[in-house]
């Protein structure tokens, strides 16, 4: 390339011929890798904590109340959004998992569906609805985890007496990425009468019952974290399983609650999994690369892949509920997981 009269570069027959290739690329499209910002070369960006605060959005949860009907749209959600991820009408949380608000006022319904995407219900707030997920009602009260499958018929029906707010948390970006997102709108087969199973325990089952378990109630989950020992890493953790076989409860979904003790911290940690953590009880303070970010009761944050996050709780000590697309990676033989101090990390056990 030469210099021409006004100072600029003038152009040379080769970049002439190499501007041409590259518009006849573009034209048969084609691209050349050796052009590509992302090929060959490690991320560079560190995503960054994303954090909602309870008291922040719950004026949103009210306005929605106020502008939408469920009679109207399919459900009334308001979706938790990574500004680097979404763009307009196409918001998501993670790249795998979505994470959203619904609410239902007292004598309103959310009409039946179904979904190649799997979902969970994790109720924050109100009580006295239920979830009817193949012709199965399951009641929602606070800290109940309700589950519905993918392929699953499910409705949300609520007759108590105040309105009800529970995390909506979806595989979608997983299954739209894979092409494999389908919906169908209900009302669905005729299951007969709606049943309110009333099960002893998550881990036994009567003989005779085919159905999966859908339900599973809080106390169960404080019952079952009071019980578990701490790890090295400073917290108790508990899975959210199917009790027939031990697997997990979401085939693709990593659902877990983590008890830290009063005054306690957990030891730093990083995965390439991202979590989606939403408290169940108590307050204290995730530091997460160079974000700090003090929570409390129904507050949600995710902590990204591939940065160090360490868990603090204040007197009383906390739980925290963790949704994470960790079981994607350790299927596929990429999940990569450590602990420790600092740059004294090592791999965690599995």
């Amino acid at each position: 390339m030469s210099t021409d009269e006004a100072g600029g570069a003038a152009m040379t027959g080769a970049d002439v011929d190499y501007a041409q290739a590259q518009s006849d690329w573009a034209a048969a499209g084609l691209a050349p890798l050796w052009e590509s910002a992302v090929s060959h070369k490690a991320e560079s960006r560190e995503a960054p904590l994303l954090a909602w605060r309870w008291r922040d959005v719950e004026p949103h949860v009210e306005r929605a109340i106020r502008l939408v009907s469920p009679q109207n749209v399919e459900r009334r959600v308001l979706l938790f959004a990574d500004p680097a991820l979404s763009s307009p009408g196409r918001a998501q949380t993670s790249r795998m998992l979505n994470a959203g608000l619904q609410v239902l006022l007292p004598g309103e319904s959310a009409r039946a569906h179904r979904h190649t995407i799997d979902a969970i219900r994790l109720v924050l707030q109100g009580s006295g609805a239920v979830t009817r997920v193949d012709g199965e009602d399951c009641k929602m009260e606070p800290g109940d985890l309700i589950l519905t499958p993918g392929g699953a018929w499910h409705e949300h029906l609520h007759a108590g007496a105040q309105p009800i707010v529970w995390l909506d948390g979806l595989n979608g970006p997983m299954h739209r990425f894979l092409g494999t997102a389908l919906f169908e709108a209900g009302p669905g087969p005729d299951f007969g009468a709606p049943q309110d199973v009333a099960r002893i325990d998550a881990a036994f089952r009567p003989d005779h019952e085919g159905g999966r378990l859908f339900r599973y109630p809080y106390e169960r989950l404080v019952a079952a974290l009071d019980a578990a020992p701490l790890s090295p890493q400073g917290y108790a953790r508990v899975r959210y399983v199917d009790p027939a076989g031990g697997a997990n409860a979401i085939a693709l979904m990593d659902l877990s609650a983590i008890r830290i003790p009063a005054g306690g911290a957990t030891s730093p940690f990083r995965t390439n999994a991202t979590t989606i953590n939403v408290v169940l009880d108590g307050e204290g303070q995730t530091d997460c690369g160079a974000r700090a970010f003090e929570w409390r009761k129904r507050d949600v944050f995710v902590t990204p892949a591939n940065v160090d996050a360490r868990h603090k709780a204040k007197a009383g000590g906390a739980r925290i509920f963790q949704m994470s697309d960790r079981e994607v990676y350790r299927r596929l033989g990429l999940l990569q997981e450590f602990c420790g101090d600092g740059n004294d990390m090592v791999r965690a056990p599995d």
